[in-house]
């Protein structure tokens, strides 16, 4: 009875590890700063049942949808990706576990910013640029 509940656990274990989905994540804006021109872009899985799949291209067109949003002309990935866990928690038998993975990447933006977005350029509230 002892063996069999061992190659029962042993299974289980086995299969936690093994048994992830695969799951497509979208990239969002999760941070960035307008003055500095940087967007970073992020998502979150959990490391122990989903085997995350991301499109770099999708990433590139949300930093550059904020980038345009500032008054820049492009955006340009700089830097690794990162991942950091953001949730731990204790499991018998496995000990402390990542429950929770932040992935972010981080982009230039490119080309001169103005001070106002397209959105004040046309109401006026912005700067006027003269030739």
């Amino acid at each position: 009875m002892r063996r069999l509940a061992m190659a029962f656990l042993a299974a289980a274990l086995f299969c936690s590890a093994g048994c992830a989905k695969k799951v497509t994540k979208m990239w969002e804006a999760s941070g960035g700063s307008r003055a500095d021109a940087t967007v970073e872009v992020g998502y979150t899985y959990n490391p122990q049942n989903e085997l995350p799949e991301a499109n770099e291209e999708q990433a590139l067109q949300e930093a550059r949808k904020r980038c345009l949003a500032w008054g820049y002309q492009e955006a340009e990935p700089f830097g690794l990706i990162k991942s950091n866990c953001q949730q731990m928690v204790f499991q018998p038998f496995a000990g402390m576990v990542c429950t929770s993975m932040l992935v972010t990447k981080h982009f230039q933006c490119l080309g001169r910013g103005d001070r106002a977005t397209p959105l004040e350029q046309e109401s006026g509230k912005g700067r006027k640029v003269t030739p």
